[in-house]
């Protein structure tokens, strides 16, 4: 595997578990803001938190698939 290619496949998955752990920790705080007031006026912004992180989430992992995906093809293509 060439060195750009294995840095750019590290870096890129590296990114996706950084936008992971990010997301969990967004969505963490908005339920809790959630849990410690449920009748107060956060609600609505709570609820945008949480699917600002569900999306964000669903992007990482996508990310890191297609790290995935490009490490394969780089494999492949050095075999």
């Amino acid at each position: 595997m060439s060195a750009i290619g294995s840095a750019s496949s590290a870096s890129a998955l590296s990114i996706a578990i950084a936008g992971i752990a990010s997301a969990g920790a967004r969505f963490d705080a908005a339920a809790s803001a959630v849990a410690s007031d449920p009748t107060g006026g956060g609600i609505a912004e709570a609820a945008v938190a949480v699917t600002e992180s569900k999306v964000a989430f669903e992007a990482s992992v996508k990310v890191a698939g297609v790290a995935d995906q490009m490490q394969g093809v780089l494999l492949d293509l050095l075999a």
